[in-house]
């Protein structure tokens, strides 16, 4: 963590607060009305992403990828459900490539990529994903490759948690971040409903479920952007001592124990930063100020 690019967020002598004005951050707030035909049913919104006027939604309730414009007017549907070259069973996530005028949708089912048209939604091809020991749930496209992370059957010290894939062929050209390192040891299938990409804009950032450390994928390959410290803060033992046979039972156990972890819902807008992290049934709401280099917290 000597990398001076590096943001260090230490928890233990942060300010805190007991609230935070919206009107310090947002100056105007418009509701977007999404107005779609009686054949298209958004049951949740899993996930936006904004290119020029359109707005991608995918809603994994009804298995589906949709566009609208910035009235809530609806464009169009991008897929659909089958098992043809064109077609996915579940897709669990998608990216914009907006050079190339392309949106990359992953079918976790079938651990394949279909690549359609950004703005017509026609497809164009599929990208079979090569390594059956690997299961990908997360998809980032930056600079002409395809970057997923990396979940594996059992936990071993030889797992890792995010790759670079050719874009032509789904084959792996590099991987980063090994699980006994950089996420407590966990690498197992466990999804928390939240994105491991946690910017999709042209500078992506990744982060699992158990990490300190946010990384920032660069021309290079990864490097630390933000980290948490703390006295309280997770280790591997703690991880390992929890009680449980599998993540769900061992992270209620941690419930009960005075230690902080998981960075969730972590946006990054201008001179801004905002993240949860978790301790014992709370979660704690972080503003950080890059411009001032001062930060606090919000208790809950």
């Amino acid at each position: 963590m000597s990398n001076s690019d590096c943001y260090i967020i230490d928890l233990d002598v942060s300010v805190q607060d007991d609230a935070l004005k919206t009107s310090s951050i947002f100056k105007t707030v418009r509701p977007i009305i999404l107005k779609s035909p009686d054949d298209v049913l958004i049951g949740r919104i899993n996930s936006i992403q904004v290119y020029e006027d359109k707005m991608f939604i995918m809603d994994k309730l009804s298995n589906g990828i949709f566009s609208f414009n910035k009235d809530g007017e609806f464009l169009n549907r991008i897929g659909k459900i089958g098992q043809a070259p064109e077609e996915y069973i579940n897709p669990s996530d998608f990216t914009l490539d907006t050079v190339n005028k392309k949106i990359y949708v992953l079918d976790y089912d079938l651990q394949k990529i279909n690549v359609y048209d950004i703005n017509t939604g026609k497809y164009i091809n599929n990208i079979k994903l090569d390594n059956n020991k690997v299961r990908s749930y997360n998809i980032q496209y930056y600079n002409g490759s395809l970057y997923t992370d990396a979940f594996f059957p059992k936990d071993n010290e030889n797992n890792f948690l995010l790759r670079e894939l050719d874009i032509s062929t789904g084959q792996q050209k590099r991987c980063w971040l090994s699980a006994s390192q950089y996420n407590k040891g966990f690498s197992g299938l466990y999804f928390t409903g939240k994105d491991l990409f946690l910017s999709r804009t042209d500078k992506p950032l990744f982060s699992q479920v158990l990490m300190d450390t946010i990384m920032s994928i660069n021309m290079e390959g990864i490097k630390p952007y933000l980290a948490i410290k703390s006295k309280t803060l997770l280790t591997a033992k703690d991880y390992s001592d929890a009680k449980g046979d599998n993540f769900t039972e061992k992270m209620s156990s941690l419930m009960t124990k005075n230690v902080k972890h998981s960075i969730r819902d972590f946006i990054d807008i201008e001179d801004m930063i905002f993240f949860k992290y978790q301790q014992r049934n709370f979660m704690s709401f972080v503003i950080f100020n890059k411009k001032k280099n001062h930060y606090q917290i919000l208790k809950r």
